[in-house]
């Protein structure tokens, strides 16, 4: 009495559709896990590069670090002129 259903051609397009559900679902979720990754992955850099380079506020630079690589007080006393005694006797009488 009645048709067979395992043999209809409906559950072969049934079949096709479940497959094609759970491929979507599966890609739908590696998409999920794919861009928390890139979150988790993101605040990990953001993290190294504040505790590295002391972006914040140069908290963990040296205190060498914190002030200009070149400034006047850098050089102070350490010009040597490499004149003697006649060379500027010299200059001094223009």
């Amino acid at each position: 009495m009645g048709i067979k259903t395992d043999s209809h051609p409906i559950m072969k397009e049934l079949t096709r559709i479940k497959g094609s559900m759970k491929a979507m679902k599966d890609i739908e979720e590696s998409k999920a896990k794919n861009a928390e990754d890139s979150k988790k992955s993101t605040n990990a850099a953001n993290e190294f590069l504040q505790r590295t380079l002391g972006t914040n506020g140069g908290s963990a630079a040296p205190e060498s670090l914190k002030s200009p690589a070149i400034s006047s007080a850098n050089f102070q006393g350490k010009h040597t002129k490499f004149t003697d005694e006649a060379t500027r006797q010299k200059y001094k009488a223009f």
